[in-house]
């Protein structure tokens, strides 16, 4: 579960990632700029190996130097790097200067493995619960739980959280039989049509696959399997959204709100950082400092936090303002904070 972090807690690592993105994506770019100006400095075509240090080996080890305290979590992260760094090597270098680099995109099929078996990995996971715990436990707690022993709740188990909740809720048409702890529930499916518009993208997308499988096979039958993988993929998500929209409420509890909404969302704010709570009719547009949860629907309350309050979600922490949110029963979830609010 993710929670409401300290104002201070997270603010010197969120610099040093935007700092290390900011030096990684300088090096990307000045490679791409002495290749593509190579001709200018001599004749032939540019070298591959200046690029292969510096974005396989430089950057990577760069990012392990800085975050080694992290374990085996800065170890896994270096490697996507490495990854990151072959895919932008090979969009960088032109095709005569690939010699060495053909083996390093070879390995594009190594990380397509890793996927497929981190994939396989956790359908083992939610179906081995599903046989053990189903009669008993709320099985999305249980694969928390599961997540949690394992790996904590590092940026990799967010993930793993997501990917298991995806799969949960897309291959079982009732993945919850047990209540999520709480007071107080409040659903989303009903505001503004949320869960009936979700169902009809369902509708469109399953439709549309197959059309445009056989119009892709007729060029190209490989670009056709990724292609239609890929928006089956799509489509287990938007299914598991479907039924995750239905199934996982708001929670009024002793510590907060425990807000879970579709698929990805899932933290806690707790009461003393809710400054207000109100009904809203307005059109929510981006803002920095601003959560918009309201699926295919519309928001109809307004939650104010307290100055400096920080959201935990799947990419880390950030400062949050305002909350705008869609439920079936807005009046009574802003009377549940109101009271909560008044009492701490």
């Amino acid at each position: 579960m993710s929670a409401i972090a300290s104002p201070s807690e997270h603010t010197p690592r969120a610099r040093g990632r935007i700092g290390f993105i900011a030096f990684a994506a300088a090096v990307v770019a000045a490679n791409a700029f002495l290749v593509r100006n190579y001709a200018h400095f001599s004749a032939g075509p540019a070298p591959e190996w200046p690029v292969m240090i510096d974005l396989l080996l430089f950057v990577p080890l760069v990012f392990l130097a800085l975050n080694w305290r992290q374990g085996k979590a800065a170890v896994v992260r270096t490697l996507a790097l490495v990854s990151l760094g072959a895919l932008a090597g090979s969009l960088i270098l032109p095709a005569e200067s690939k010699h060495a680099w053909l083996i390093v995109e070879d390995l594009r099929y190594v990380a397509l493995g890793v996927v497929v078996v981190f994939q396989l990995g956790l359908i083992t996971l939610v179906l081995t619960r599903v046989a053990r715990e189903h009669h008993s436990q709320n099985l999305e707690l249980s694969l928390d739980r599961a997540i949690d022993e394992r790996f904590g709740n590092s940026a990799f188990a967010r993930l793993l959280r997501l990917e298991s909740r995806v799969w949960l809720y897309g291959l079982l048409r009732r993945p919850i039989r047990h209540a999520f702890p709480g007071i107080r529930h409040f659903h989303v499916g009903k505001q503004g049509m949320n869960a009936s518009n979700q169902m009809g993208f369902l509708i469109l997308i399953g439709a549309e696959i197959p059309i445009a499988h056989f119009f892709i096979y007729l060029f190209n039958p490989t670009v056709a399997a990724v292609a239609t993988g890929l928006s089956v993929y799509g489509l287990l998500f938007m299914l598991a959204e479907y039924r995750a929209t239905l199934y996982r409420p708001l929670s009024v509890t002793e510590r907060g709100l425990h807000v879970r909404y579709g698929v990805a969302s899932d933290f806690l704010i707790e009461w003393p950082t809710i400054a207000t709570a109100a009904p809203t009719r307005d059109t929510v547009r981006r803002a920095k400092g601003r959560m918009r949860l309201i699926g295919m629907g519309e928001a109809n309350v307004l939650i104010k936090l307290a100055p400096g309050t920080r959201v935990s979600g799947l990419a880390g922490c950030r400062v949050v303002e305002q909350i705008y949110l869609g439920v079936d029963d807005p009046v009574g979830l802003i009377a549940e904070i109101d009271a909560r609010c008044r009492n701490d």
